[in-house]
């Protein structure tokens, strides 16, 4: 009985060692199959889609605020009252003090710095500045790019999503053996067209949003999108609705500020958007302008005797 057991043994290691064997020796295209028991799937999967945040960089520097406007004059005066005299002001200072010559009592005419200054201010006066706003801006037209000129604006599509449409930036879903910036790159060809030059900002995005899928619209296991954003800024080139309803892809688009931006997007997607965008919100920085000024007239009061005191004390020394 020992020794059929023994049989046994040696049988079932020779059984598994030819196995062993014969699965290493398969053609390498084969593959082996393992039951379904054993397979691990992930319960949920993700899309990965590209997007790109298009911005129109400002064309114009925009108009001072109240904080900026009353920084500037005391910068200004504390400038006019700390520098010197320049030439003109030098030599406007000489003629006025200098008597008439018999040169000049002949007849002879001297070009003053008083004249030279009069032809200056007639100048500035016939000077008549470009108006800060243009057609588009009248007509109120959110199509054009030329509006706004002190504001950067981002172009927002109303793209199709599902069944219906959302006012999201570009967007596609990834393709297998692109990296997420040619699928961002593709997104903008695809939704808006190849009319517009453009300039990507690196080849990390800039931006992350996710969102779930309805349930109608789960297939293969994916329950949602995970969209990253890329920056990129436009360079020339012109968009028109026309060209925009040929491609099927969006009904309409857009340039808006980041203000108007909660008005077409979701307050989710919005937030996601405003996270890697520079803020142009105006800020209330009253305390900062009141702590300068606080600094200012600490220093007039307290650093310019002591250093009258040691000129004084100097000028003593030196007698």
């Amino acid at each position: 009985a020992l020794s059929s057991v023994r049989c046994c043994v040696v049988v079932s290691r020779r059984f598994l060692r030819n196995a062993a064997c014969l699965q290493n020796s398969a053609a390498p295209n084969e593959r082996v199959v393992t039951p379904a028991s054993t397979q691990v799937r992930p319960s949920s999967e993700w899309q990965l889609v590209g997007a790109v945040a298009l911005e129109r960089k400002p064309v114009i520097t925009r108009d001072f605020n109240e904080f900026e406007r009353r920084y500037l004059e005391m910068l200004r005066t504390m400038e006019v009252e700390a520098s010197l005299l320049s030439d003109h002001e030098l030599q406007v200072k000489a003629e006025s003090q200098r008597k008439a010559s018999a040169e000049e009592g002949s007849g002879i005419k001297i070009q003053t710095a008083n004249d030279i200054a009069e032809e200056w201010n007639k100048k500035a006066k016939e000077f008549q500045p470009a108006s800060r706003l243009t057609d588009a801006d009248a007509k109120g037209d959110k199509r054009s790019t030329e509006r706004l000129l002190d504001h950067p604006l981002l172009l927002v599509v109303n793209q199709r999503l599902g069944n219906g449409h959302r006012w999201i930036l570009p967007q596609t879903v990834h393709a297998a053996g692109e990296i997420m910036r040619q699928t961002a790159e593709r997104a903008l060809a695809e939704v808006c067209g190849s009319g517009l030059e453009v300039r990507f900002l690196g080849n990390a995005p800039a931006g992350f949003y996710k969102y779930r899928y309805p349930a109608e619209f789960r297939k293969d296991g994916i329950v949602g999108a995970k969209v990253f954003f890329f920056k990129a800024q436009l360079q020339g080139g012109s968009l028109s609705a026309d060209s925009l309803m040929k491609l099927d892809r969006a009904s309409d688009f857009e340039w808006l500020t980041q203000t108007e931006l909660e008005s077409r997007m979701l307050p989710k997607y919005c937030q996601s958007v405003k996270s890697f965008l520079m803020s142009t919100e105006k800020m209330d920085c009253q305390h900062l302008l009141d702590k300068i000024q606080s600094s200012v007239k600490r220093r007039s009061q307290h650093i310019t005797p002591e250093l009258n005191t040691k000129t004084k004390a100097t000028e003593a020394v030196k007698a």
